[in-house]
């Protein structure tokens, strides 16, 4: 009976420690980060622009005290990347929460200069976390990224958040490395990181209402676009180039992470689109005299979703040569992003390096070192196999059917 009551007291102890929470800090006392830019000045010194959510001003505005920025920019100096995070403080009298800090975006010219001090610092740092993506900003001015347009999003962490969800599930035409990810990569043997690579552009539009009052002057109609596509690749961490959207999805179809895309086939001077239902790659390597040969089979099934070359993909004997055209071309396309990532950059970003790990973990020990330099000239072969599946939908091509109806 005395154990039953002693372990019921303990039990009400533990219920008043644990409820509640031990260092509550109110919102309107914090600066909750949504993104950062990370970038470097000529003389070496780390200059670091801050995007902080005023939570008092948005809680103003909902109480009608008056409408308040969401938030601002802060910029901030330091002979080391710590030393610009702590220099925030200087201008603003909030502090400083990671918690909802959605982007880190690289400079190129510090992603050029290397991005150790700034990994040491997430992965040391408590307040510090692995979630927010990992994005290269390919601008001489990078800041501008801060007044450009984001959209339907009210600020640029918030917007990459949202288009990381929005963009891959309709595209696999660029990355979206989060921390972690790029992290991991940076220190598995034989796999290079990638990050997103973000491009600031001329906004040549106008908005609806910027065209109903002809007022182009409106924080809507900003000066600036973003336009995010492509990779940017590294060697350890430095950045060493970048690929286009045909590149970043080559990489993802060779790396198993392609959700969404549309591949368009030349057929003389028309085309034939396609849509990437399944994509499935088999990556199998081996030696020969000393030397790995690496061989990827990619098996995809196609949907044919546009057409104007006048022709019936319905035929079998039709569809059959489609799917040698779509094999051939993926192929080249492939090979072509490759060689370029092997000759130029000399950077495993396929992680080819770490199935030689995994397949042949002795052959591995004696080129782990110089890995990069082997992968630059490896004999790499693509197979491609592509499948073109009918949804129920297809149908003859509608230029097909009006040459029937003229004739």
């Amino acid at each position: 009976m005395k154990k039953k009551w002693f372990f019921f007291f303990i039990i009400i102890i533990i219920t008043f420690l644990f409820s509640g929470c031990w260092s509550r800090r109110e919102p309107k006392n914090l600066s909750m980060l949504n993104s950062i830019l990370y970038d470097v000045k000529d003389d070496g010194t780390y200059q670091l622009t801050v995007e902080v959510l005023n939570a008092s001003g948005i809680s103003g505005a909902q109480d009608g005290a008056g409408a308040k920025s969401s938030g601002e920019a802060i910029m901030c100096e330091g002979k080391t990347v710590a030393e610009a995070v702590s220099d925030e403080m200087k201008s603003i009298d909030k502090l400083l929460f990671e918690g909802h800090n959605k982007a880190r975006f690289f400079s190129e010219k510090l992603a050029t200069k290397g991005t150790a001090p700034a990994l040491d610092l997430f992965s040391r740092d408590h307040s510090t976390d692995e979630t927010p993506l990992i994005i290269v900003v390919k601008d001489l001015d990078p800041k501008k990224i801060y007044s450009s347009m984001t959209g339907l999003s009210d600020m640029i962490g918030n917007y990459m958040e949202n288009l990381s969800k929005m963009q891959r599930a309709a595209s696999s035409r660029s990355v979206f490395s989060t921390t972690l990810d790029f992290m991991k990569d940076y220190y598995e043997d034989g796999k290079e990181p990638v990050a997103g690579l973000l491009e600031i552009s001329k906004n040549e539009g106008k908005s609806i209402s910027d065209l109903e009052s002809q007022n182009i002057a409106g924080s809507s109609n900003k000066e600036n676009k973003i336009i995010y596509r492509g990779l940017a690749a590294f060697r350890n961490d430095k950045l060493v180039g970048y690929l286009d959207g045909i590149g970043a999805r080559d990489y993802n179809i060779l790396t198993n992470n392609i959700k969404m895309d549309i591949i368009t086939l030349p057929t003389g001077d028309k085309y034939t689109t396609a849509d990437i239902e399944k994509c499935k790659t088999k990556i199998k390597t081996k030696f020969e005299n000393g030397k790995p040969i690496i061989t990827a089979d990619v098996k995809m099934s196609l949907v044919i979703v546009e057409e104007d070359a006048n022709i019936d993909p319905s035929d079998m004997d039709t569809a059959e040569k489609l799917e040698n055209a779509f094999n051939d071309y993926i192929k080249f396309e492939i090979l072509k992003t490759v060689q370029k990532v092997q000759k130029e950059y000399k950077s495993d970003i396929f992680g080819f390096g770490s199935k030689i790990h995994k397949q042949h973990p002795a052959d591995w020990k004696n080129i782990k070192n110089n890995w990069n330099e082997i992968f630059s000239t490896a004999k790499i072969e693509i197979n491609v196999e592509s499948n073109i599946v009918k949804s129920g939908e297809n149908k003859r091509s509608f230029t097909l059917e009006e040459q029937d109806y003229d004739s």
